[in-house]
């Protein structure tokens, strides 16, 4: 242990003092040490900061490496990318526009997706959508997002590779219900990207440039940047102008035995004494908040984030749900999975689904939703 005995600590004591310790013996080593956590720190980033299937390391492998197929063979022409498709916008006008139909396909946006179908649940929500997007007469798409209304956003006419790769609108019988949802996610990676910070710039040109072999901070095409957005709620923020409540759950809050996934709080330690007066406290909060939220038509998602029950009851773990409904009278949220690849399930009682429509919603109790979700996120009213 360090001596105290001297007045004062002078470099040379506290070195003398350290290297009594080993640390000076080791410095060399932990010097090696500290650059290579941090190299294998920026590598994790890069290879998780996924914005379409494509990156994926768990779908594709070394293929996620796009500059490596010129090494084999030249990138094919994009020429008929270019094309544009007479498609309609709103297969049917305004009722063309449900949480139901809202279904991601490529882009890793869950949480942009979360929030346009919770919006488009409301009438509130319909009636800004159907009014934001605008069709020119050169084939383009004018978006004005209620965040930036003096400064709308114009795209290009979806390209036959960005129908592939983009999100879709599709009805409950399996048809198109309208091309709006891929032109808004195209419009808002374009927000995303044109409002980049110093720092995201110089990530996504480092990243671009080991990934796909551009030295650039704009994506492969404009809709992968709403994937920028895949860790916040700008999502929210773009579709109304209003940021969001964020409140946690008791699973991650509190935990299963009072140690949550996060700082200590108050409740915590509550907690320890009084378990279920705590959680009652968090669902009167919730409650209180939903009941709200409806009333006045706000968006609102839930998120699983680190959530090891999820996949037990037929949720997907590090995803954003919609939230669509509130039942007050019985205290039930109504949820959709923009991806329809979950319906909640009790593994206690269910062993499959009880319908294989994924695209309908589900509900659940408050106290099933905190023990299956990391956090709630609630539009704030101004």
């Amino acid at each position: 242990m360090l001596t105290t005995t001297k007045s004062s600590f002078s470099a040379e004591y506290l070195r003398n003092e350290l290297a009594g310790l080993g640390f000076v013996k080791n410095a060399g080593k932990l010097w090696l040490a500290i650059p290579l956590i941090l190299s294998i720190s920026f590598a994790l980033n890069i290879l998780l900061d996924i914005e379409y299937a494509g990156q994926d390391l768990l779908v594709r492998g070394p293929r996620i490496f796009s500059w490596l197929k010129t090494l084999v063979s030249p990138q094919a022409s994009n020429s008929d990318d270019d094309l544009q498709l007479s498609l309609p916008l709103f297969a049917d006008d305004k009722e063309s526009i449900e949480a139901t139909v809202v279904r991601q396909n490529g882009v890793y946006d869950c949480r942009f997706l979360a929030a346009l179908a919770s919006f488009a649940a409301t009438e509130r929500g319909k009636e800004t959508i159907f009014n934001m997007i605008r069709r020119n007469k050169d084939g383009s798409f004018t978006v004005t997002f209620p965040e930036a209304k003096s400064k709308p956003i114009t795209v290009t006419p979806l390209s036959t590779r960005e129908l592939d790769i983009y999100s879709r609108a599709v009805d409950k019988d399996g048809f198109s219900a309208g091309i709006w949802v891929p032109v808004i996610e195209k419009a808002y990676g374009t927000y995303l990207d044109q409002r980049q910070s110093f720092g995201e710039k110089c990530f996504h040109f480092v990243r671009h440039g080991i990934m796909d072999g551009r030295w650039t901070s704009s994506p492969e095409l404009p809709g992968f940047a709403a994937s920028y957005g895949a860790r916040d709620e700008r999502g929210c923020k773009a579709l109304t102008g209003n940021d969001m409540n964020q409140l946690t759950t008791t699973s991650f809050e509190l935990g299963d035995f009072g140690l949550g996934k996060g700082y200590v709080t108050e409740r915590q330690m509550e907690s320890w004494f009084n378990r279920s007066k705590t959680e009652a406290k968090f669902y009167d909060e919730q409650d209180k908040q939903l009941k709200e939220a409806f009333k006045n038509q706000r968006i609102v998602l839930a998120t699983t984030g680190v959530q090891e029950k999820a996949e037990a009851y037929g949720l997907m773990e590090h995803h954003a749900y919609a939230i669509v409904g509130y039942d007050a009278t019985n205290s039930r949220i109504v949820v959709r999975d923009v991806l329809n690849k979950s319906h909640f399930v009790r593994p206690e009682t269910e062993y499959k689904f009880k319908d294989s429509d994924l695209s309908k919603p589900f509900s659940m109790t408050l106290p099933e939703f905190n023990s299956c979700f990391s956090g709630l996120s609630i539009e704030r009213q101004k």
